[in-house]
């Protein structure tokens, strides 16, 4: 869902004046802050756990405290900015789509996963700006990433399907020791855009298929290992390795 463009100028003496209150090291200067807060936004908390966020990862400025202040989700811009700036991705075009988008973090999540495969393009940045499902998505995305078939024409596939949730339903039985592979993709997804259940879904193909209720996060397959420059490719002889990722405990 695409936000109307906010226009940041009606507000940016009060913002300017806000911002400057946060930054003082006095605390009264604080205090005012958070008075002013309280009385300027339904969301002070959201607001202020964000703003502490973004400061110790050394991306407060004026810009940013704005967005914070301005976007109907705070928290998750918070959230989406530090997940951009750890990819070195924070740039003007790339916040442009955090700021008009009601999720945040699902659009930094995606940016990241185009940039891992070359594939974050001005047109892939502009079609994944109308969608809502953008965690389903992602889902997709790093099941094509690890079978080595995230490529502009799935890209372009999964973003042409009419249901990704259900799509990404599809696909959460294929994980690391069970490769996706091209044939399998096309009969999920390519083939199957108008009508997406289990009833369409060849018997061989069923037992893939894995149907289960996740969070935003949970549908991800460990994302701790996915982000470092290059891909690690799984290797079933190798220990399983316990790893933390956004308090998430993942075995590897």
């Amino acid at each position: 869902m695409v936000l109307p463009l906010t226009k940041k100028q009606n507000d940016y003496q009060s913002i300017v004046q806000l911002y400057q209150y946060y930054t003082s090291p006095k605390g009264t200067a604080r205090d005012v802050f958070q008075t002013r807060l309280n009385q300027l936004s339904t969301k002070p908390f959201d607001i202020a756990m964000g703003l502490a966020s973004i400061r110790d990862k050394g991306i407060l400025n004026l810009e940013n405290f704005s967005l914070m202040l301005i976007h109907p989700s705070p928290f998750e811009i918070s959230a989406g900015l530090i997940q951009l700036h750890d990819a070195n991705l924070l740039n003007a075009e790339n916040k442009n789509a955090l700021e008009r988008h009601i999720s945040p973090t699902g659009i930094s999540l995606v940016l990241r996963l185009l940039h891992s495969v070359n594939l974050l393009t001005p047109e892939n940045r502009a079609a994944i700006q109308e969608k809502n499902d953008l965690h389903a998505m992602a889902s997709i995305f790093f099941k094509l990433y690890y079978a080595d078939l995230f490529t502009q024409r799935n890209f372009d596939s999964v973003l042409a399907h009419p249901h990704l949730v259900g799509a990404s339903h599809l696909l959460s039985g294929f994980n690391r020791q069970n490769s996706l592979t091209q044939t399998i993709f096309e009969q999920l997804i390519c083939s199957k855009q108008e009508r997406i259940s289990l009833s369409d879904v060849p018997k061989e193909l069923k037992k893939f298929t894995i149907l289960s209720k996740h969070s935003n996060l949970s549908i991800y397959p460990c994302g701790a290992s996915f982000f470092p420059g290059h891909k690690r490719r799984h290797d079933q002889e190798s220990p399983s390795k316990t790893i933390e990722f956004n308090g998430q405990i993942c075995k590897n």
